[in-house]
């Protein structure tokens, strides 16, 4: 099966500059996955006010952080940033921009920790599913007796 990038969505892939999308004429669908691996940096830098303090933060390259807020503007349409020498700071837009993504990273944060709460073995989610007729009978004791082993794992 070969995947078909879709045909709404132009995106072309630069390879000299580290593999990251240039766009042209973003179809909004595909907003997310052009603009999410960005979205860190770009909280990362408003935060810091400084690409290089920023970068050292985030354990990236300064020049890989440097491209990625370059492209984000283009990518968006808009400047983010107001650069003042070596450091910068938000603009308008920029500042409107970081209430929504800081909101958005704190949900893919919260989400990520639900799914990882579920798999913890000591404490996580089970799905059970039986038989009505072993119901009455057969599973209540095999619960009471996981339960009295795993007291925090919660079952659904």
């Amino acid at each position: 099966m070969v995947h078909e990038p879709s045909s709404r969505a132009r995106v072309s892939w630069n390879s000299y500059e580290d593999d990251m999308p240039v766009t042209a004429e973003l179809d909004p669908e595909s907003w997310s996955a052009v603009l999410a691996p960005r979205l860190a940096y770009f909280a990362g830098v408003a935060r810091h006010e400084h690409v290089t303090r920023a970068a050292q933060d985030m354990g990236v390259p300064q020049s890989t952080l440097s491209r990625a807020m370059v492209r984000l503007e283009k990518d968006l349409g808009i400047a983010l940033f107001a650069r003042k020498g070596r450091t910068v700071s938000l603009t308008h837009a920029g500042r409107t921009f970081l209430s929504s993504v800081e909101r958005a990273l704190a949900e893919v944060e919260r989400a990520a920790e639900t799914v990882r709460a579920d798999a913890d073995p000591a404490s996580g989610k089970v799905a059970f599913g039986f038989l009505h007729t072993m119901g009455s009978e057969t599973v209540p004791g095999l619960i009471r007796a996981f339960r009295a082993d795993h007291p925090r794992v919660r079952f659904q």
